[in-house]
């Protein structure tokens, strides 16, 4: 990879990642205190940034400085990366339906799992299904794979202990079976856990989704006499 090349790769990021955060880019110009010019060059890729620089427009912008950079086309090294991510995850989006308990209603997620390397991206609150990059905001982190499981984390880099955790089997996704397991962490601290729809297009009418997705009665007696149910830091089930 040349150099152009390279400074166009990151260029093409800081767009990507500033027009997610709905930003123009007067308003990043704004928050680095640079001006609009500079931010242009920047996105055009006609100057090298140096790390200190990219670490500011990182943080501004919300994301790992990794986040900036070209990823690896290495031909070789990239096809061992896809084949580490299961067949559903290797054409992004996948669409995720849960349970927003305390409003029983059903939050609409987007996850691409870019497989080099596997860093990931989540979409949270889509606000229309066409167009998945349009949501409320963003989680980034990494999709880890083994013979059995798949599992996401990812964390919202605005808000302090704000992450969701995905755990799904291989064998349940090529069974055709995309309920999962969901976890995230309330305002109080306290662990939620919930079922978790993935489907590889988007769900029409998610609030179909409603049966399948809420614990019954009996799994949660299920669940409480093999003990996992999680305790908050305040001590309470």
């Amino acid at each position: 990879m040349t150099s152009r090349e390279y400074n166009r790769q990151i260029g093409e990021n800081i767009r990507l990642y500033r027009k997610l955060q709905h930003f123009t880019q007067q308003n990043l110009a704004d928050r680095l205190h640079k001006s609009l010019a500079c931010i242009s060059k920047y996105e055009k890729g006609t100057v090298s940034l140096d790390v200190f620089t990219l670490n500011e427009i990182a943080e501004v912008l919300g994301i790992p400085i990794q986040f900036l950079l070209p990823k690896n086309n290495e031909p070789e090294s990239r096809e061992q990366a896809v084949q580490q991510l299961p067949a559903f995850f290797r054409e992004p989006p996948v669409y995720a339906y849960c349970v927003r308990s305390d409003r029983n209603e059903i939050v609409s997620l987007a996850i691409d799992a870019q497989p080099a390397p596997l860093q990931t991206t989540i979409y949270c609150d889509l606000r229309d299904p066409t167009d998945y990059k349009s949501c409320r905001y963003i989680m980034f982190g990494s999709t880890t794979c083994s013979d059995v499981t798949v599992q996401i984390f990812c964390s919202n880099p605005l808000l302090n202990g704000d992450f969701l955790f995905i755990g799904c089997s291989r064998h349940a996704l090529n069974c055709g079976k995309h309920i999962c397991f969901n976890s995230t962490l309330s305002p109080t601290y306290t662990y939620r856990a919930s079922k978790i729809y993935l489907s590889k297009t988007p769900v029409q009418n998610p609030i179909t989704l409603l049966p399948i997705l809420s614990v019954s009665r009996e799994e949660a007696n299920l669940l409480r006499k093999m003990n996992y149910f999680t305790f908050s830091f305040d001590g309470s089930i």
